[in-house]
């Protein structure tokens, strides 16, 4: 069988069993898989998932999380990462003055790459 899953502006196709309502269910402890948590619940793959081939697998996650980024301001952002990013921000802006164009740094690149060359 063929799953057809519509995302937003494009479609991905997965063959094998349906994928297309994937949904959270708790996994049994005696399962050898890798767990995700989502809000302290575990979670597995949709039916069928194992079966498909890496390639599908890779298009399956990527166009969840093409999903998930279509609202941005939707996704959590933990206090202490917007410290980290403040903090980061604050340092690349006092430090402007530093900076130099790409076009200067690649002459000096290639000069230096010159002489060594003889």
């Amino acid at each position: 069988m063929e799953a057809v899953w519509a995302g937003s502006a494009r479609q991905r196709n997965f063959s094998g069993p349906e994928l297309g309502a994937f949904r959270m269910r708790p996994m049994r402890p005696a399962q050898n898989r890798s767990k995700v948590s989502v809000m302290n619940e575990p979670i597995s793959p949709p039916p069928g998932f194992e079966k498909l081939p890496i390639e599908e697998k890779i298009a399956y996650v990527q166009a969840l999380w093409d999903l998930i980024v279509e609202s941005p301001e939707d996704i959590p952002v933990p206090e202490w990462q917007r410290a980290v990013l403040d903090e980061r921000l604050t340092e690349a802006r006092s430090t402007v003055a530093n900076a130099r164009p790409w076009s200067e740094v690649r002459a000096e690149l290639r000069g230096k790459l010159r002489a060594v060359q003889g």
